[in-house]
C-alpha cells in the first residue's frame, strides 16, 4: 500500500555566487503531505531559516506548499519532481534588495530521492532551485540560489 500521509523534517543548505550577490542559506522545514492520487501528492512546509546576503544576516519564517510526483519507483523508494511556493517573513531593519515589504514570496522546484528505512520510515535527497522576491515590488528582481535537501520522514498508511 502506499502512504496517505506522512511527517517530517528537512535541514536545507545552499547559496548562490552569482556576479552582484553572495548568498548563503540554511534551513529547517518540518513538513506534512499527504498523497491525493496514486504518484501525486502535496505537502505543507514550515521554513525557520537562516540568510546570509552579501554580510548581513537575516532570519527568516514562513510557510509554503510543495506539489510532488512520483515518475520512478524502485525496490526501496522513488524519484520525484517537487515544484510550489509560499511567502516568508524576514527580519532585518534594512532589507537590500528585497524592497521596504518584509514579507516576501518563495518559489522553488526540483526532484529527488526517498528511500525506505523500514515500513514506517523513509529517508530524503533533494535539489532544489529557490527564488525570493518581493511579489509587490516591481523594482524587485530577487535572488535566485540552489540547495540541497535532506529530510526524514515518518509514513501513514
Amino acid at each position: 500500500p502506499r502512504p496517505r500521509s506522512e511527517f517530517g523534517l528537512s535541514l536545507l543548505g545552499g547559496g548562490s555566487n552569482e556576479d552582484d550577490l553572495d548568498i548563503r542559506y540554511y534551513a529547517a522545514y518540518p513538513r506534512w503531505g499527504w498523497t491525493f492520487l496514486e504518484r501525486h501528492a502535496f505537502e505543507l512546509e514550515g521554513n525557520i531559516g537562516h540568510y546570509r546576503f552579501d554580510s548581513t544576516d537575516m532570519t527568516s519564517l514562513g510557510l509554503q506548499g510543495l506539489f510532488t510526483y512520483e515518475f520512478y519507483r524502485f525496490k526501496r523508494g522513488n524519484a520525484f519532481v517537487a515544484a510550489g511556493g509560499g511567502l516568508i517573513y524576514l527580519d532585518l531593519d534594512e532589507r537590500p534588495r528585497v524592497g521596504d515589504s518584509s514579507v516576501v514570496a518563495l518559489g522553488q522546484a526540483g526532484f529527488g530521492l526517498k528511500f525506505g528505512v523500514d515500513s514506517n520510515n523513509a529517508l530524503r535527497l533533494e535539489y532544489r532551485w529557490q527564488h525570493v522576491s518581493d511579489p509587490f515590488d516591481s523594482n524587485d528582481h530577487g535572488w535566485n540560489y540552489h540547495c540541497l535537501v535532506l529530510g526524514v520522514s515518518w509514513l501513514k498508511y
